[in-house]
């Protein structure tokens, strides 16, 4: 029986948007020891990577008024693994979204990327992980709008503006966004 375990890795990045980080170069052990991480390699057991917990709050103008957010991206140990040809199995993420104002809260749901499965090309979906997520840097809506992007670990993502709705629904549309960092940047 092949047994797997979680490695972690951190890449992150600050733009002013407040952007989630990717999974990139991610190294084996989450600070076990040699001796542990030996025994592993021995056993023949394959890493799963995985984002690490990261929480971003702050607030947006959007329609003359401020509302507070908050942007909570954690692994799902319940959705299943990602696996791709190159062989860099991924834990998958949710991220949860919350906006509030003047102290009560108008909206709250945990985004898979089930969410953007319908609109999502079908050869990318089944190697995609919900990756990142930010507040959008012009809000032109009366309730404030985010970005959310999936796509495999260190390659192209496709990026979704959703526009959330005070009675907790929410609609989303393809977005191409030309303002994510480049690597390195």
């Amino acid at each position: 029986m092949n047994k797997r375990v979680r490695t972690v890795s951190v890449l992150s990045g600050f733009m002013g948007l407040f952007l989630f980080s990717s999974c990139q170069g991610c190294s084996g052990g989450d600070n076990g020891s040699q001796n542990e991480k030996a025994e592993t390699e021995m056993a023949g057991v394959s890493e799963i990577r995985e984002f690490d917990r990261l929480e971003i709050s702050d607030t947006v103008t959007a329609g003359g008024r401020v509302y507070a957010y908050t942007l909570l991206r954690e692994p799902a140990t319940d959705l299943p693994v990602v696996y791709n040809e190159m062989g860099g199995d991924t834990r998958d993420n949710t991220i949860l979204l919350t906006v509030s104002r003047e102290g009560g809260q108008i909206f709250q749901h945990k985004f898979t990327k089930e969410a953007f499965k319908q609109q999502t090309p079908e050869d990318i979906y089944p190697v995609a992980v919900l990756q990142e997520a930010g507040v959008m840097p012009e809000q032109k809506e009366t309730l404030p709008r985010f970005w959310f992007s999936l796509g495999e670990p260190n390659a192209d993502l496709v990026t979704f503006v959703v526009s959330v709705a005070a009675d907790g629904t929410f609609t989303y549309q393809p977005d191409v966004i030309d303002y994510l960092p480049e690597e390195g940047e």
